[in-house]
């Protein structure tokens, strides 16, 4: 509109505006210049943006020659402030998910810290309508795995933190760039997982490490190039996903558990067998999902945990002897019960 490059009286000083005249002005003679010039509003259009032109010109003018009446102090200050403001305002990225995670794990307790280590845990994402799912997801069966780029929308740390614990060392504290932590400046997380099959609008994986109803920013496939031979890591990551600290040696389901996930299979949405179910548990449960507080806080060693639409209530027992001197703490889990959750039913 006319109007809108009729800076003489509008008291535009802001450097972002400014620059958003100047864009404006350079696209205006980008269009004239694709206007044909048999056109008779060419020249109409021609000598509007000449004035223009000019009335930025003078408006530029003049800001400057208020500046030069500050002190230099002041125009640094100004500058910085501008500047700060201007980077903050082009460096906030908004993006709308492609999706969300229908997970086994229905809450951050329980799920592993990596997908790779309990290969039998489950999820699907249901593509959103408006992005044409069915074309979006074609020749994806073509690939073993994915890349899901995604947020850690459950993380509720408002602040900053440049060091944290990662569980797996016992309460020492690394750089938080040099760790998984979900407790990131930018909140974002990346994942592998395997792909068990696409329907229609849905992409169903296995060895899967979020948590239900997480939203899924982009899915990319993962190719040969993606593999790095023999990465140098340290020490507590190279040990895989058991905890230096101390190790779960096996897992023991009593026969009443066994029992109650038998009852329990028709309720499932992930797991059709029984053999399947178990090993997903069993899977979850040698990594050791506790938290320190966790062990700290009970006396007697009973947790449970979420899985698919059953609660695994397990006991933690020491295994090792007063003779295994030297050796990381054994321990081995019992599963005493499996209950099924209570669904909501859907509004």
């Amino acid at each position: 509109p006319r109007n809108s490059l009729r800076m003489e009286d509008s008291g535009v000083t802001d450097k972002t505006a400014l620059q958003a005249l100047a864009t404006l002005v350079s696209q205006c003679e980008t269009l004239l210049d694709r206007v044909d010039a048999s056109d008779p509003n060419r020249v109409q259009f021609a000598g509007f943006l000449e004035a223009a032109k000019r009335q930025f010109t003078r408006h530029i003018s003049s800001v400057t020659k208020d500046e030069s009446s500050k002190t230099e102090t002041e125009r640094l200050a100004a500058k910085s402030e501008t500047v700060a403001s201007l980077g903050h305002e082009m460096d906030q990225f908004q993006y709308k998910p492609i999706g969300y995670l229908e997970s086994v794990f229905s809450e951050l307790n329980g799920c592993p810290r990596q997908g790779t280590l309990a290969p039998h845990s489950r999820g699907r994402i249901k593509i959103r309508k408006d992005l044409d799912p069915k074309n979006a997801l074609r020749g994806m069966t073509d690939y073993s795995h994915v890349w899901l780029l995604f947020v850690f929308h459950r993380n509720t740390n408002t602040k900053y933190h440049p060091v944290v614990a990662p569980p797996k060392l016992g309460g020492a504290k690394l750089g938080v760039f040099a760790t998984r932590t979900p407790h990131r400046p930018c909140n974002i997380g990346l994942t592998v997982a395997s792909i068990e099959s696409v329907d229609g609008d849905t992409l169903t994986l296995t060895g899967v490490d979020l948590v239900d109803g997480t939203p899924i920013l982009d899915i990319k496939p993962y190719v040969p190039a993606d593999v790095i031979q023999n990465p140098k890591v340290p020490g507590w990551v190279a040990g895989g996903g058991k905890p230096v600290v101390e190790q779960i040696s096996r897992i023991n389901f009593s026969e009443e558990a066994r029992e109650q996930l038998r009852k329990a299979l028709p309720s499932l949405k992930f797991y059709d067998t029984e053999e399947e179910a178990l090993k997903a548990i069993e899977e979850v449960l040698l990594l050791d999902i506790r938290t320190t507080h966790m062990k700290e806080k009970h006396t007697r060693k009973v947790y449970g945990v979420c899985i698919d639409t059953v609660n695994v209530v397990f006991e933690v027992l020491s295994t090792k002897s007063d003779d295994d001197h030297g050796e990381s703490p054994t321990q081995e889990i019992v599963v005493l019960r499996i209950e099924e959750i209570p669904q909501k039913s859907k509004r």
